[in-house]
């Protein structure tokens, strides 16, 4: 499981890294044609928009896979190494939880917004929505063997972290 995290994170990153610079582009043309052409394109706000919604869900999960989100560890540096273990796993699972319901929620918005599409471009709004449960997807999968190690450790105490 690990390899195929590796591959899709992998994955994840050319897409928001492809992102990043269709953002770049759009940016750049519609300065362009704002001040040279004295015309601006309607669409690209909102396509700007849309792309920095995935890029941010998507880099999100590339983060748990990176394990590179923040951590408070004022609490947990003061516990005893075994304290520190079972914390570990309850914030796993809570974490874990979190996501699930998340993704599922995520799936709720999308069909609230069934039928609309964007303002400047024919594109259906549950497309913009629909990033939060498919980078909460990827999160739960980059997130599994997180989870799975963690309990290792607690049950093997010879291991250290």
């Amino acid at each position: 499981m690990t390899k195929l995290c590796r591959f899709i994170a992998r994955g994840l990153e050319v897409v928001v890294g492809g992102l990043f610079i269709a953002i770049a582009a759009t940016a750049l043309a519609q300065v362009f044609t704002r001040y040279v052409l004295s015309n601006s394109l309607t669409w690209t706000h909102e396509l700007d928009l849309l792309l920095m919604i995935w890029a941010v869900w998507l880099g999100a999960a590339i983060g748990i896979h990176r394990k590179a989100h923040l951590r408070i560890t004022i609490l947990s540096d003061r516990l005893s190494e075994a304290s520190q273990k079972i914390l570990m796993v309850v914030i796993d699972l809570l974490t874990l939880t979190f996501l699930v319901v998340l993704g599922w929620k995520g799936i709720a918005v999308i069909e609230s917004v069934e039928g609309t599409v964007l303002t400047s471009m024919d594109l259906p709004r549950g497309f913009v929505v629909s990033a939060a449960p498919v980078g909460s997807g990827f999160m739960v999968l980059f997130f599994l063997p997180i989870v799975l190690q963690d309990f290792r450790d607690l049950f093997n105490p010879s291991r250290k972290r």
